[in-house]
C-alpha cells in the first residue's frame, strides 16, 4: 500500500490570522504545520503584555460583529467564559471634540458643529438626487465610500480614521474593503435615526437666541457639559420643549403641555448655529420686519 505523505505548510506570523489558519488546518488534518512568529510571544496585535503585574494588550481584543459563523464559533469553542460580550464605548477626536464610537446619531448632532451637520446634510440631499453615482468612482475604496456615506464624514472622519489603522491612502486600498465596512445607505439611516426616536424628535423643541457675546462663547472654552456650552451660541433643539417656558408650565402634564403648544420627546437634541455674522429678523402680524439681532449681537438694548 502506497502512503501519500502529508504535506507540510509554513504559516507566516503568529497573530490571530495565522495562529487561525494553522488551527483550521490541523482540525482538518490536511497538513502539518510550522507558525513562525518573530516575537517572543504569539497573539499579534491581540496579544499581552506584563508590566509591574498588570497585563496590558497590544491591540483591541474585540471582534466586529460581522465576524464570521465558524470563526465565532471555533473561538467559544477555544475561549468559552472568557470570550465575553461586552457593550462598546469608544471616543474618538473629531474637529477637536471627544465623539462617541461607534458613532450615535443623537451624540454627533449634540457635539458637532453646526457647519459639520449641514455639511453632512447636503451630502445626503446629493446622494438622494443621484448626484454621487456622477461624482465618485465607486470602484475605488474612496468612491465607494464617499458615495455611501457623503464627502463630509469621510473626509472629516473615516480617510483619517484609515490612514491611522492601516498607513495607506484611500487611494490605496481595494474597494472590496470599502463594500464590506459601509452599506450604501448607512448615512441615510444614521440621520433618519434622529428623526424616528419618537413623534416628538421631528418638531422644534427649542429655539434660544444667545449673543456672541455671552460670557460662556467669550470664555473661549469647551466644557462638554451642554447646559453651559449651549449657551456658547444660538441653537435650536429638536424634541422635548420645556415647560418652564409656558406659564405654570411645570405643573402641567404632557397632555396639557403637548396641548398648550409644547412639544413632548424622551429626546432633545441641541444644534449650535449663531456666529458673530448672525442676523435675526422678527416678522410682526402685519408683515413688517423687526430686526433682533445683528452680527451676533442684540439689534435693541436688553
Amino acid at each position: 500500500m502506497h502512503m501519500v505523505k502529508k504535506p507540510h505548510v509554513v504559516i507566516l506570523g503568529g497573530g490571530p490570522a495565522g495562529l487561525g489558519a494553522a488551527y483550521q488546518v490541523t482540525k482538518k488534518n490536511l497538513a502539518s504545520v510550522t507558525v513562525i512568529e518573530q516575537e517572543n510571544d504569539v497573539g499579534g496585535i491581540a496579544g499581552s503584555f506584563n508590566i509591574c503585574g498588570i497585563n496590558v494588550d497590544y491591540g483591541s481584543h474585540r471582534l466586529h460583529p460581522a465576524c464570521d459563523p465558524e470563526i465565532l464559533r471555533d473561538l467559544q469553542m477555544l475561549l468559552g467564559n472568557e470570550l465575553m460580550e461586552r457593550p462598546r464605548h469608544g471616543r474618538i477626536r473629531l474637529r477637536n471634540r471627544w465623539i462617541h464610537f461607534p458613532l450615535k446619531p443623537f451624540d454627533l448632532a449634540s457635539k458637532l458643529p453646526f457647519s459639520f451637520s449641514i455639511s453632512t446634510a447636503i451630502d445626503l440631499a446629493r446622494k438622494n438626487l443621484g448626484f454621487t453615482q456622477k461624482t465618485f468612482d465607486t470602484e475605488s475604496f474612496a468612491g465607494v465610500l464617499e458615495s455611501g456615506l457623503g464627502r463630509t464624514i469621510c473626509r472629516e472622519f473615516y480617510f483619517p480614521y484609515v490612514h491611522k489603522i492601516w498607513g495607506l491612502l484611500p487611494e490605496e486600498i481595494s474597494p472590496t474593503q470599502a463594500h464590506r465596512r459601509v452599506s450604501a445607505n448607512s448615512l441615510k439611516k444614521m440621520l433618519q435615526k434622529i428623526l424616528e426616536t419618537d413623534e416628538g424628535t421631528r418638531r422644534l423643541g427649542e429655539v434660544a437666541l444667545v449673543p456672541h457675546s455671552s460670557p460662556i462663547s467669550q470664555s473661549g472654552l469647551l466644557f462638554y457639559n451642554i447646559l453651559l456650552d449651549e449657551n456658547a451660541s444660538c441653537h435650536i433643539a429638536l424634541g422635548r420643549g420645556l415647560k418652564f417656558w409656558l406659564k405654570n408650565g411645570e405643573q402641567m402634564s404632557d397632555e396639557e403641555f403637548s396641548a398648550a403648544g409644547g412639544n413632548n420627546s424622551i429626546d432633545h437634541v441641541d444644534f449650535m448655529i449663531g456666529s458673530s455674522e448672525m442676523n435675526v429678523d422678527g416678522i410682526l402680524e402685519n408683515g413688517n420686519i423687526e430686526p433682533i439681532m445683528r452680527k451676533g449681537e442684540w439689534a435693541f438694548e436688553v
